[in-house]
């Protein structure tokens, strides 16, 4: 999976816009992280604080993560897949 796909799942009405409300319904229904880290990490994501989530915001803060942060989360989303799939754009 990519990046550029999981952004398409999280991006529930395709807007290609993720909005707090829509990232934390999707985070929750994939049981990655708890709340208070999935409001943390819109938090993160969010990085010109707008409110939403645009998908080159999306790519720059992942790349602002460092690889641990990246599996950790992937190894949550995919299971036992390999997450280095993940990571092609």
């Amino acid at each position: 999976m990519t990046l550029k796909t999981f952004y398409q799942i999280l991006d529930r009405n395709s807007d290609k816009n993720l909005s707090k409300g829509e990232f934390l319904v999707k985070m929750k229904q994939l049981n990655i992280l708890d709340d208070v880290e999935t409001q943390a990490l819109f938090k993160f994501l969010d990085r010109n604080r707008d409110g939403k989530i645009g998908y080159a915001e999306f790519l720059e803060a992942f790349s602002a993560m460092n690889t641990q942060t990246y599996i950790n989360l992937l190894k949550s989303y995919i299971g036992a897949e390999e997450p280095r799939a993940f990571f092609e754009r």
